[in-house]
């Protein structure tokens, strides 16, 4: 019987190794093929605001990207020429996302957890000086990640752009036919023959006091999971009838308080 078990024990390890190398060497390039045609399929446009650099790697720019971990299944194709770093969880997933983001000429650092509580200072501290080696690097971070609360945005994007002297930006992307996942994040899927529209805003700075001022620190935090509520809200209002009716998850009681460029064009009309 002990040696049945230790057969038994040895077939399951070896199909769970075949079956990850064949999801390994398969997803990837479903992925790509499907983001290539949903963006020749469609109309994208960039609402840049002081960002029209994002898409030159070759130029003296360095920033932290930003973003909702509801944009995560599309935004690595979108900024595929940005040659960008980012950060993937040590896990068997990460390992078939981490060749995604390849794909998309991402440098990815391994090292993040699938679980909240152990992706902690430690890993931040590795990533950070992993970033200091590579010069002119955009780098991007999804900051409610990789288990939520939905649009609570944690610090550690803020003290990257602290170590690295490098400024913030708030990404977001939407479209106007889309697929939202059951999943915490509520992940958006564009589909083909779409418009898409990447909204860009920043430069944000963070201020010098708050890298010894806690109170400075969290007001600068709040300000920025601000700009990032109101660049969700702003795909909402510019592809959605009912804008209010996409922010649950967002505080209890928050109203957009910005007036978008996209405004601005319709009233000129």
């Amino acid at each position: 019987m002990a040696m049945i078990k230790k057969i038994r024990k040895k077939i399951k390890r070896f199909m769970r190794k075949v079956g990850k190398n064949i999801l390994k060497y398969t997803i990837p390039y479903i992925y790509m093929s499907y983001c290539w045609f949903v963006w020749k399929t469609s109309k994208v446009q960039n609402g840049i605001v002081d960002g029209d650099y994002i898409y030159y790697p070759d130029k003296p720019a360095q920033y932290v990207a930003v973003l909702w971990h509801q944009d995560v299944f599309f935004v690595s194709y979108a900024f595929k020429e940005c040659h960008g770093l980012t950060i993937a969880s040590s896990g068997a997933a990460g390992e078939i996302i981490a060749k995604m983001l390849g794909m998309c000429n991402f440098t990815v650092f391994r090292g993040g957890s699938s679980k909240g509580k152990k992706r902690r200072i430690p890993v931040l501290e590795k990533f950070i000086e992993y970033a200091k080696d590579l010069e002119h690097r955009p780098t991007g971070i999804t900051v409610d990640g990789s288990s939520g609360p939905i649009y609570r945005m944690k610090s550690g994007a803020i003290v990257m752009a602290q170590k690295l002297d490098m400024p913030l930006l708030t990404v977001r992307i939407w479209c106007k036919r889309k697929i939202l996942l059951k999943t915490w994040d509520r992940t958006m899927i564009p589909l083909p023959f779409n418009d898409i529209r990447v909204f860009v805003d920043g430069p944000f700075y963070v201020p010098a006091e708050a890298e010894h001022d806690e109170e400075a620190f969290d007001k600068f935090h709040k300000f920025m999971e601000n700009e990032l509520l109101e660049a969700a809200y702003r795909g909402f209002k510019y592809y959605d009838k009912d804008p209010k009716a996409f922010t649950k998850g967002f505080p209890e009681g928050w109203e957009p308080k910005k007036t978008y460029p996209e405004d601005e064009e319709k009233e000129s009309k």
